[in-house]
């Protein structure tokens, strides 16, 4: 398996494009937060997962964002 570290810089990778979001990446975060989310989700990386549901959040609400895609980050 992957180390934890290299799952945190794929995440930020995957979600790094603010003004021009890929829903290719956005539907891979959701693919792989659902994966491994539970084990990346520690008091230790704690503030790293507060950013990238920051960001889900306003990639949810941002209307560059296809309907499809919103309902998938719900």
């Amino acid at each position: 398996m992957l180390t934890e570290r290299i799952m945190h810089e794929c995440l930020k990778k995957l979600l790094g494009n603010v003004d021009n979001p890929d829903e290719e990446d956005i539907e891979s975060v959701c693919k792989l937060l659902g994966t491994v989310g539970a084990m990346l989700d520690t008091p230790k990386a704690a503030n790293h997962m507060a950013v990238y549901f920051s960001r889900i959040e306003e990639l949810r609400t941002s209307p560059a964002v296809s309907s499809r895609i919103q309902f998938l980050l719900l």
